[in-house]
């Protein structure tokens, strides 16, 4: 599912746009909020992807998982390759990841 680099820009561009239009709009959240995905029709995603719009509160953090790579198990050269950003362990024991 690789994008060129023109498609992603788009993309990246229509997110940003929806995302302005959603907490622009109660109208749009309430749609979301009701399972209605309209509002999304120009994010052009590619087949196949779904979408989940989940919006964080004060007492709600969401913490995404990614899937787990196809073959089950990354090697330390796939792993040094693809690493990046930087480690964090809060206060309260808890593990951030950030770039």
């Amino acid at each position: 599912m690789d994008m060129d680099q023109e498609a992603l820009n788009e993309s990246y561009q229509a997110l940003n746009e929806f995302y302005q239009r959603y907490h622009a709009d109660e109208e749009v959240r309430a749609r979301i909020g009701r399972g209605d995905t309209s509002d999304l029709s120009g994010l052009n995603l590619p087949p196949g992807i779904e979408l989940r719009i989940l919006e964080q509160t004060a007492d709600t953090f969401y913490f995404p998982m990614p899937a787990p790579p196809l073959d089950g198990v990354l090697s330390d050269e796939a792993l040094d390759s693809v690493a990046g950003g930087w480690a964090y362990t809060g206060r309260l024991g808890c593990a951030c990841i950030g770039w």
